[in-house]
């Protein structure tokens, strides 16, 4: 790339190129009275004198949109604006559609080289109606000026005073269609530097456009046109910025040459008003309101269905239990109940598993033996098996093949909750899973300064995922020490202060479940008994308070209603039918 130091030919007059401050867009032009300037919004140094790029020139002279507003012309750029505009004519411009009363009113000329080509010359004005500068247009679409643009502000500013409805085109050709539109009679402006300088150039105009009620950026309709006219919208007060909608590709004047003139005002008449990303008519939701309610996703006990009215996407659930009481057992059990075939019971929705206190393939037989009623996790006597190799292999396969895609996050130990967002969004976008169980929720924020803080900041982002989504996330959650009473893990009453984090518990989860046993109890009974209390409900409230049982069968490993544990355990067989 060249640099400032680079001789004269190094940065010849005429088409865009790269900008000296090394700006990578190729938006910097050289202008005929030797200075240069970057149409890239953003560019720190726009404006580079003639003596800056090393040229020859006079380098009082000014860029087209230079910060500094009232530089007036040298004798020089007077001269050429003059001679210019005088061997200049008003015509029609029957290519674009446009008459010679539009050209005349908006004093757009064409000036008839020796060589027989056309140069378009847009007369610029100040406030006060005096000509200032013009943009002339070759016939290969590149563009220089004469005179002093850096006064003329907006294409058409002069003629603005106050009014209903004003409409901000993209460029001069669109800005005379718009305005023949209503016999020009009507209230248009335009860009002088297309797209890129868009938002700088409507900036230095404000105190103009906010006199209109209604301003229509009717800007192309393609990626620079449509991402320019958003940035232009937020620029203006709350309700005046409307935005004209063009199909991609298309312009003002491409729908006017093609005879769609009553399409097209009605297109800027009826510009929808901006809104910032989030926001709706309420209106608009009338038709989805009307769907009928439906429950939810079920969960392995009718109960918390009844509860919950079920699992719905863009909800964060919450368990909370004392450390061994059975969070990670009751997680598997609502894993493999969510991957379970509907056919047998089950919802048939992709999860994933982020287990951060047992390894992968621990995960899995955990989830299997959900499946096959037999505790695979735990050893089994060969003299008195409580389970066979063929029934792991077989009921392995039932869940890895015959329900619903199972993922199982690689990795033991503490990690960030950036690098779990990102698999989840990974996850929810090419694999389709619906499911995410995280467990426990105190690993992804083990490594921070303060875990606390990094908990209030996890919650809410968590629930906006949720939402963006349309999935479930569950998090398993560690308790904190009660101050009196008793231990959680001796059967104390959970809270929801008890829950690190509480604050932002209570505030993000849309249901908190706390499991509580004893199971320091001497009685067996008691010992696999957990009390299941719903501590938040936001869905309805009506759950909030509620209590359940749940017996804990050592031999099926299914955490079941008391009346279901009098029953024998099913048969332990290696096919379907028989579990």
């Amino acid at each position: 790339m060249a640099s400032a130091s680079d001789p004269p030919s190094a940065w010849e007059t005429g088409p865009k190129q790269q900008c000296p401050c090394d700006d990578p867009s190729q938006a910097f032009q050289i202008y005929e009275d030797g200075h240069g300037y970057c149409h890239a919004g953003g560019c720190p140094h726009p404006y580079w004198s003639p003596q800056k790029l090393g040229l020859e020139g006079d380098s009082s002279s000014s860029s087209p949109r230079k910060h500094t507003k009232d530089i007036p012309m040298t004798a020089a750029q007077q001269q050429e604006l003059s001679d210019k505009i005088a061997s200049s004519e008003h015509f029609a411009i029957k290519s674009r559609g446009l008459t010679q009363a539009t050209c005349r009113h908006w004093d757009y000329r064409v000036f008839k080289t020796a060589q027989g080509t056309a140069e378009h010359v847009a007369v610029y004005k100040s406030a006060q109606g005096g000509t200032v500068a013009a943009k002339l247009r070759g016939e290969d679409k590149q563009f220089r000026w004469v005179g002093n643009p850096s006064t003329a502000g907006l294409y058409g500013q002069h003629f603005l005073s106050s009014g209903k409805m004003l409409i901000v085109a993209e460029g001069e050709i669109d800005t005379l269609t718009a305005s023949q539109l209503w016999a020009n009679r009507f209230p248009v402006v335009g860009l002088p530097n297309g797209a890129s300088a868009a938002r700088k150039d409507v900036a230095s105009a404000l105190s103009a456009l906010v006199k209109y009620d209604k301003v229509v950026f009717a800007f192309d309709g393609d990626k620079p046109g449509r991402e320019a006219a958003l940035e232009c919208a937020k620029l203006l007060p709350a309700g005046k910025a409307c935005i004209a909608n063009f199909a991609d590709g298309d312009d003002i004047n491409a729908m006017h040459m093609r005879g769609e003139d009553a399409a097209l005002i009605s297109l800027l008449h009826n510009a929808p008003p901006y809104r910032p990303d989030g926001i709706v008519a309420a209106r608009s939701l009338v038709s989805q309101a009307l769907n009928p309610v439906v429950t939810g996703k079920t969960w392995p006990w009718e109960f918390l269905t009844e509860w919950t009215y079920g699992r719905r996407p863009g909800e964060v659930i919450i368990l909370g239990a004392g450390t061994g009481v059975g969070k990670s057992d009751f997680m598997s059990e609502v894993v493999a109940h969510t991957i379970r075939p509907v056919k047998e019971g089950g919802c048939e929705e992709r999860c994933a598993v982020f287990n951060y206190e047992a390894p992968p393939v621990g995960t899995l037989k955990s989830i299997s033996g959900k499946h096959a009623g037999l505790r695979f996790h735990i050893p089994s006597d060969p003299d008195n098996p409580i389970w066979t190799e063929d029934q792991l292999s077989h009921w392995l396969e039932y869940t890895t093949e015959h329900c619903a895609s199972l993922f199982i996050n690689d990795h033991y130990g503490a990690v960030d909750w950036e690098s779990v967002k990102q698999r989840i969004r990974y996850l929810a976008h090419a694999e389709d899973v619906r499911h995410f169980f995280i467990d426990p929720i105190a690993a992804l924020v083990a490594l921070a300064d303060d875990d606390r803080k990094a908990l209030d900041r996890l919650l809410p982002e968590a629930s906006m995922l949720s939402q963006e989504l349309g999935v479930t996330l569950y998090f398993n959650s560690h308790l904190t020490r009660p101050s009196d009473g008793k231990s959680h893990e001796e059967g104390g009453r959970v809270t929801l202060r008890h829950f690190r984090g509480s604050g932002a518990i209570g505030m993000w989860a849309n249901f908190v479940i706390a499991l509580e046993r004893d199971q320091q109890s001497e009685d067996e009974e008691e010992a696999a008994m957990t009390t299941v209390r719903m501590l938040k409900d936001r869905f309805t409230g009506d759950s909030t308070g509620k209590t359940r049982k749940l017996v804990f069968n050592r031999i099926t490993g299914m955490q079941e209603l008391p009346s279901d544990s009098l029953r024998p355990p099913p048969p332990s067989g290696a096919s379907d039918e028989d579990a």
